[in-house]
Formats: structure tokens, C-alpha cells, sequence
């Protein structure tokens, strides 16, 4: 999985450019959220907080991807918090949405 896109790179357009995920890190806490139900009365309940931080590398094209590997145009990182509903998709699929999701890679699409 990867996403794929145009970048402009250090003035040089590149119109392929591909982004994979190359490290992943989690942990996990748990907390309580209070509420108040309908008779006034709080309650808590335990939810469990999982945060991803992940790592990407940027390369001119796929092809570089897959025959020099090591060709990194430049690394990438970011921070969000993992959801765990199913419909969500598991974690490798929720970065790339994050990715997805942010300004510099809104029109990027999935290869």
C-alpha cells in the first residue's frame, strides 16, 4: 500500500511522486470519560487511547521505489490518534488516510 501524487520537490515537478510507510509506533493508555445521564447521576467509563506515530519516505516515482529503495527524496512524520472502529480500517490504512486527510496530500490517490 502507498499513495501516489504530484509533488513539487525543491522546484522539480514531479508527477508520480509515491509515498510509503516506512516505520509505525503505537501505544495505548486507558482513560475515563464522566458523563451525566438522564437522572443527574455521573458516570465513568474506561476508554482506551491509542496513538500512532508514524514514519514515510518520499520517492520521485514507483519505479525508484521498487528498484533503489534507498533513493529517499525526503522522510516524513506525523502524529494522530488510531481509531478502533472497523469501518475505519486497520492501522496501515488509517495513516494513509491521515496522510490523505491533510493539505498536501488531499488529491493524492491510493496505489
Amino acid at each position: 500500500m502507498a499513495i501516489k501524487g504530484k509533488l513539487n520537490y525543491k522546484g522539480i515537478d514531479l508527477p508520480e511522486a509515491y509515498i510509503n510507510v516506512s516505520k509505525i509506533q503505537w501505544t495505548q493508555k486507558m482513560d475515563v470519560v464522566y458523563s451525566k445521564d438522564k437522572d443527574g447521576k455521573i458516570t465513568q467509563e474506561p476508554i482506551k487511547i491509542t496513538t500512532t506515530e508514524y514514519q514515510c519516505n518520499v520517492y520521485g516515482d514507483e519505479n525508484t521505489r521498487k528498484q533503489a529503495p534507498d533513493q529517499v527524496l525526503v522522510s516524513i512524520s506525523g502524529r494522530m490518534e488510531l481509531s478502533e472502529k472497523k469501518k475505519d480500517g486497520g492501522l496501515l490504512e488509517q495513516v494513509y488516510k491521515n496522510l490523505m486527510n491533510g493539505e498536501n496530500f488531499k488529491d493524492w490517490k491510493k496505489c
